[in-house]
């Protein structure tokens, strides 16, 4: 157990034992996760110190009114807050009480966090790689967020598919600008389906196609309880999964504790992560933005694998089917959709800028305070210039 969930454990033991394991879960982990979530736990913890608010005070009561099985109730949350919190999970879903679960947990939110309006304000882009195409000569991007921005039509930087250099490096060198103007730990990031090129930004990286090893690795291992007997079965094989560690998994010891945890919890936890670059990007922009809550996110979407049967995939984890161009890019579409829907989540989201843009179209939608919404600009424009835009 750690220091801080040792420290925290006389308050836990005072809670209704369902809220009591999903804190202990998270400080059990306390030093291997991002500080912002490390400030959002201290503060619930510190929220939960008598007297309660009256918004606390009914999340308690919603815990407590949890009707629990004496087995679960004799098990132990304090040795194994992970497999306590796996088994209330699936007794809330089979007594129909699930919903009650997560109201009960929506109600324990830390203060509301305001940004400083003299901190850098969050800015994100999502580049499509220019090998995501489809037969059309010209296809309609960005439909779902061209009503929120302005559809740019001629930006600069779509080249020759083969060289994008000059594009990756204008939004490594705005990424590195950001980063340096704001220094802080797990700030700035840069997520990509491919290799990252410049390896020594000062900010946090997460590539799909530099994890291969470790996607492998764990896909042998899904193959492996799948194969065995006595797994317990699809749940058995979850349980097991989740307590895999990143050693296990062959992920580079010298790499940043904390960010090798949060690649573990990507790869172990996502859906499809394992297995497409897109669904990497997505699922790990998602996950960025909701747990470090950073001040600058680049996302980058490149093709992925076509769809294969999954015992293929498993039993044939080395294995890379083709290409996949024009699904590629259907999934960058969606990709880039959800990641604005994730950052409007964010505090200070009024202030935040977004950005999409695909350098094989040169078509790129701007979204942020002063852009006008629902505009379209033909006349060519830059990168360089709606880099400058955002800040």
């Amino acid at each position: 157990m750690s220091d801080f969930a040792a420290q925290a454990l006389p308050l836990l033991r005072s809670l209704p034992v369902p809220l009591a394991a999903l804190l202990l879960q998270q400080a059990q982990r306390y030093e291997r996760i991002f500080p912002r979530e490390q400030q959002e736990l201290r503060a619930t913890l510190q929220s939960l110190q008598p007297p309660l608010s009256a918004e606390m005070q009914r999340a308690m009561d919603a815990f407590a009114a949890l009707r629990l099985s004496p087995a679960l109730k004799a098990s132990g949350w304090e040795t194994a807050p992970s497999l306590w919190v796996e088994r209330i999970t699936a007794e809330m879903w089979s007594s129909g009480q699930i919903a009650a679960f997560r109201n009960a947990a929506k109600l324990v939110v830390p203060p509301e966090s305001v940004d400083d309006p003299l901190t850098q304000p969050r800015a994100v882009v999502v580049a499509y790689d220019t090998r995501l195409r489809t037969d059309s000569a010209a296809p309609a991007l960005f439909r779902r967020l061209r009503p929120l921005g302005t559809h740019y039509l001629a930006v600069d930087g779509a080249g020759d598919p083969a060289s994008p250099d000059e594009w990756l490096t204008a939004l490594d060198t705005w990424l590195t600008a950001r980063a340096k103007a704001a220094p802080q730990t797990y700030a700035h990031w840069h997520i990509s389906g491919g290799i990252i090129p410049s390896a020594q930004l000062p900010v946090a990286t997460l590539s799909y196609a530099e994890l291969q090893p470790a996607r492998q690795q764990l896909l042998r291992m899904m193959n492996d309880a799948r194969n065995a007997e006595g797994t317990g079965g699809p749940e058995g094989m979850r349980d097991a999964m989740r307590a895999l560690t990143p050693q296990q998994m062959g992920l580079p010891a010298a790499t940043d504790p904390v960010l090798r945890d949060f690649a573990t919890d990507v790869l172990v936890g996502g859906s499809g992560t394992q297995l497409y670059a897109t669904t990497f990007v997505q699922w790990t922009a998602r996950e960025v933005l909701r747990r470090a809550q950073p001040r600058t996110l680049v996302a980058r979407f490149t093709p992925r694998n076509q769809s294969a049967s999954m015992d293929l995939r498993l039993s044939q984890p080395t294995a890379e089917p083709p290409l996949d161009p024009a699904g590629s890019l259907v999934d960058a579409e969606m990709g880039a959709h959800l990641t604005y829907v994730n950052l409007q989540r964010l505090p200070g989201a009024g202030r935040a800028h977004f950005l999409a843009w695909h350098p094989g179209y040169g078509q790129a939608v701007l979204i942020g305070r002063g852009v006008p919404a629902g505009a379209q600009i033909q006349a060519k424009t830059s990168l360089h210039d709606l880099l400058a835009l955002m800040g």
